[in-house]
């Protein structure tokens, strides 16, 4: 995939990411946050602490972030890419949500599984989508690559390749480079928020879903076989 594909006048690309502090077993305060960028252009930018939180759910959330944005900004870009080093969370809203289904407005998996983790997030995320009619693509990537290392780059390809099952053969270095520039930066103002910690960061946006569960899957559902 060549750069110029997203790194143009008419994409939005926002990156997400969490960086975490340890608290006790499994337990964190986490900073998650989105950078919207066009070309190599800062747009706009989100970040928030959460405490007493987990990993999967500062990833979940750094996306949610990451639609806010996208929806501020959908009238001035014809694409708008997210990407995310969080194959969790992107398999559960490209993959998963098919095998999802809602019990008293929780989600659950159709194979007997129990609720699924961090519902609430995944339901934001799922009626922001439906409700605002909002088409984005959702992709996964490798974060932590080093640009300055081959092995590192063929990484970052065979994980965008696989995750997103890309039929593109014709891959530029700079395309992964580029990724790995921008995820690398949510990642480490994130550290750098959580190290200082602060206070400004801790107020969460507001957001209150207007449809039940189970019409909230099925728009989602319908938008993406239309996308």
């Amino acid at each position: 995939m060549k750069l110029e594909y997203i790194r143009n006048n008419h994409n939005l690309n926002i990156f997400t990411d969490a960086s975490v502090k340890n608290k006790s077993r499994n337990i964190f305060d986490v900073c998650y946050g989105a950078v919207a960028v066009c070309n190599d252009d800062i747009i706009d930018e989100v970040f928030r602490i959460n405490t007493n939180s987990t990993v999967n759910e500062g990833e979940a959330k750094g996306i949610l972030y990451g639609l806010f944005l996208a929806l501020k900004y959908r009238e001035r870009f014809k694409v708008i890419n997210i990407f995310s080093d969080s194959l969790i969370s992107v398999n559960n809203i490209n993959i998963g949500v098919y095998k999802w289904y809602s019990i008293d407005e929780q989600l659950c998996r159709t194979n007997g599984d129990p609720v699924v983790k961090n519902s609430s997030v995944y339901l934001q995320i799922l009626d922001i989508i439906s409700r605002n009619n909002l088409r984005v693509n959702i992709y996964h990537i490798k974060g932590h690559i080093n640009p300055n290392k081959q092995k590192d780059l063929y990484k970052g390809i065979t994980t965008f390749i696989k995750s997103n099952n890309i039929l593109d053969r014709d891959w530029e270095f700079s395309f992964i480079k580029y990724l790995s520039k921008w995820n690398d930066y949510v990642d480490n103002k994130s550290r750098l928020i959580l190290k200082v910690n602060n206070k400004k960061y801790v107020s969460p946006i507001k957001f209150v879903p207007n449809s039940n569960t189970g019409e909230m899957i099925q728009k989602y559902l319908i938008l993406k076989e239309e996308y």
